[in-house]
């Protein structure tokens, strides 16, 4: 990463490597200062959730929108949707094991 690039904390920066030594693939996730190194499947997981979050927030503020806005009980409808979605589960029901990513193929 350049580095003009590796300033940037406004941008996050996906990068795939192989392993010199072992040739096995992974992935990079860095932003500002920090990075995290990651398996295909970790990132594909990770990826999944991205984009179920990015759905969910489309659907939410249509929704909000379809019922005059968020007030307090449009936000309790918000919040018992979003709570249904991610299962208790900190990121997303792709984390949860409802549904996975394909596995990498070695």
């Amino acid at each position: 990463m350049s580095g003009a690039a590796s300033r940037d904390t406004d941008t996050i920066w996906v990068h795939s490597h192989v392993s010199a030594k072992l040739g096995e693939p992974y992935v990079v996730l860095s932003w500002g200062a920090n990075a995290a190194q990651m398996t295909p499947a970790e990132a594909l997981t990770h990826a999944a959730g991205i984009v179920e979050a990015a759905h969910a927030a489309i659907y939410d503020a249509y929704l909000a929108k379809a019922m005059g806005g968020i007030d307090a009980q449009v936000g309790a409808i918000l919040l018992l949707l979003r709570n249904a979605r991610e299962g208790g589960d900190r990121f997303n029901s792709f984390k949860a094991g409802h549904a996975a990513p394909p596995p990498v193929e070695e």
